[in-house]
């Protein structure tokens, strides 16, 4: 089994077993991204509908 969102319980739970492991989301790339995309609205650009950040898996 696998979760989403890499709270501490689910990490701890990866490290003992308990879940095969916890996809993290990356709020860094999250938030350059929407600044990107703010900035270039700003200036006027357009910008995708859809911008993927990537994930990060955790599993033992």
């Amino acid at each position: 089994m696998v979760g989403f969102d890499a709270t501490d319980d689910a990490v701890a739970s990866v490290e003992n077993g308990g879940l095969a492991g916890t996809v993290a989301q990356q709020p860094t790339l999250i938030g350059e991204e929407a600044i990107e995309a703010a900035s270039a609205i700003l200036n006027g650009e357009d910008v995708e509908d859809f911008i993927p950040v990537e994930l990060e898996l955790i599993r033992e």
